[in-house]
């Protein structure tokens, strides 16, 4: 039996409660406010108030500054547009952490075998970044530069990682567009699937909460640019590609990420320290093969930043990619 918090979440959320849409907005709002008080959900911001904040510790007027700001309209304006980004945040956090909780409840994929490993990278391999088998391809795409003085420098190097271990650290200078790998393994395509492991941390001075796009991640096609099967940071959150939301991030810790793309109905699955964060279909469909590019790809108006990757997998299962 649902909770009376929880109850009246439901009822505003499929409108049985009296009155307009803004005042169904306006309760559902409410209800989620209190129930995600004491679930300690983190709430990416911008404008006056740093984030993150979280129910309990802010009040519902700030958050809606916050988020109005974030929107770029003027704060106590309380449109429907900063009301329904902000229920939007809270209702995933609710369920994340419903879903994640004591209950035992896994969002790991039911019924899923950790599959085989086909590929990964070794970061002690000789001449890593130049066709090595275990490391990446060289190509003339690894870097390119959004002006003559802000080129990236290759290779990246490996360097001991903040929390220790080895990782490859990637930079980009003000301006610079691109610093990427090419893991040196097949192409995909046609309706398959493949599952994708790597953790990453977004390093100090990484423009977390720049409104522009930041791709980590990405599955090159002959689609867009910036490309849709991919992972990208933006104005504090992950996204897929195409915009949609996953969850916030923070600068300085590790993230452990596991991707399923299944090619055929262009659907991308996307787990985050072992939590289900997005399931999306219709991403991307490319004429031409994908192949796999990750490290740091922005938008050259952005500043620069620095991004540290290490244990990229390729496998048939959610277990055999986990770094």
């Amino acid at each position: 039996m649902p909770t009376a918090d929880e109850q009246a979440l439901l009822d505003a959320l499929l409108g049985r409660v009296g009155g307009t849409v803004i005042d169904q907005l306006d309760a559902a709002l409410a209800a989620a406010w209190t129930l995600s008080s004491g679930l300690d959900i983190a709430v990416p911001t911008t404008g006056g108030t740093p984030g993150p904040f979280r129910p309990g510790h802010t009040a519902l007027d700030i958050a809606l500054d916050q988020v109005a700001a974030r929107w770029g309209v003027a704060p106590r304006a309380r449109t429907l547009v900063e009301k329904a980004a902000l229920l939007e945040v809270l209702v995933r956090g609710i369920v994340a952490k419903r879903t994640g909780g004591s209950s035992g409840t896994s969002d790991t994929p039911d019924g899923t075998s950790a599959g085989t490993l086909e590929w990964a990278v070794d970061l002690s391999t000789p001449r890593l970044f130049d066709d090595a088998a275990s490391g990446y391809r060289s190509t003339s795409w690894n870097t390119e530069a959004g002006d003559a003085r802000s080129t990236p420098a290759w290779p990246p190097p490996v360097v001991d990682a903040p929390g220790g271990g080895t990782a490859v650290r990637f930079t980009l200078p003000h301006r610079g567009k691109r610093i990427e790998v090419e893991p040196n393994h097949r192409t995909f395509g046609g309706s398959g699937e493949a599952w994708f492991g790597f953790q990453f941390l977004l390093g100090d001075g990484f423009p977390l909460w720049a409104d522009d796009w930041r791709v980590i991640w990405q599955l090159h096609g002959n689609d867009t640019d910036p490309p849709r099967f991919a992972l990208q940071v933006r104005d504090g959150e992950l996204r897929i590609g195409d915009g949609w939301s996953l969850c916030p991030l923070a600068v300085g810790r590790w993230y452990q990420a596991v991707v399923r793309a299944e090619f055929g109905e262009g659907r991308m699955s996307v787990w985050l320290d072992g939590r289900l964060v997005g399931d999306r279909v219709g991403v991307g469909r490319s004429p031409t093969p994908y192949y796999l590019k990750t490290g740091y790809y922005q938008s050259s108006a952005l500043p620069g930043g620095t991004l540290y990757q290490r244990g990229h997998k390729l496998g048939s299962g959610y277990g055999a990619v986990l770094a």
